[in-house]
């Protein structure tokens, strides 16, 4: 987009007159409308924002213009406005998990987190394929000191999920907290067969092998099965500083 180059070269009212130029043609285009009120937040003009925000929300069906607009009512601490403009997101947008996401977050961060896990537990109904809910849901349960919900949330989303190997990598963190180290020996064996190139489960697999006589081995196999991936070395290389 043109007017990001301009703002990029510091030229700000210049780019806003871009996009302003752009609205007579595509005043429908969500992008347009996410730099305007972006360039907006950048010079701190946060009232102009929020009618940015508010024509946006009337002009144009998109899903992006409602949780980026919960998430400058947060920001702006106006959290039952929040609230209520996820309603009213979730009525048009059934399906947008960060909805979902944002509203349990609101409510744990009030520190209701039964209600927290409520909305999520809805929310993998309505959009069962959203990874992230699953592992919210099973972080709340565990919270909930209840480990073997937790456990039961993951494999539920891997279910729905089989293709995930963040899921995988997440039962395999819940077993780590809940010290079933044999489980995870079971569980880390059987996610690289399904996924033997995931910088999630070699990542895992560099820090939970800790003898210094494999380590040179695993290192090697880390880095080959991924590719070099930055998870891998970045973990290869805090170990080595820390030897």
């Amino acid at each position: 987009m043109y007017s990001k180059e301009v703002w990029k070269n510091g030229d700000i009212p210049t780019a806003k007159q871009i996009l302003q130029r752009a609205f007579k043609f595509l005043d429908s285009n969500a992008d347009i409308w996410l730099a305007l009120i972006k360039l907006e937040s950048v010079e701190q003009n946060y009232d102009q924002v929020r009618e940015l925000f508010k024509e946006a929300r009337a002009r144009v069906t998109n899903e992006r213009i409602w949780y980026k607009y919960v998430t400058f009512l947060r920001q702006s601490e106006s959290t039952n406005e929040a609230l209520e403009l996820i309603e009213d997101g979730l009525m048009n947008f059934p399906s947008c998990f960060k909805l979902y996401m944002q509203k349990a977050q609101i409510l744990e961060e009030s520190g209701d987190l039964v209600k927290a896990r409520n909305v999520l537990s809805v929310g993998t109904k309505s959009v069962p394929d959203s990874v992230e809910l699953w592992i919210y849901l099973s972080d709340i349960d565990f919270k909930l000191d209840n480990g073997t919900k937790a456990r039961s949330d993951l494999d539920l989303g891997l279910l729905k999920n089989p293709q995930s190997d963040k899921l995988w990598f997440k039962k395999l963190q819940l077993e780590l907290k809940l010290k079933n180290i044999d489980q995870i020996k079971v569980i880390l064996t059987k996610a690289l067969n399904e996924f033997p190139h995931s910088s999630y489960l070699w990542s895992f697999n560099l820090t939970f092998n800790t003898k210094k006589s494999l380590r040179k081995t695993l290192y090697q196999d880390a880095l080959n099965a991924t590719n070099n991936d930055v998870r891998v070395l970045i973990i290869i290389g805090y170990n080595f500083w820390i030897d």
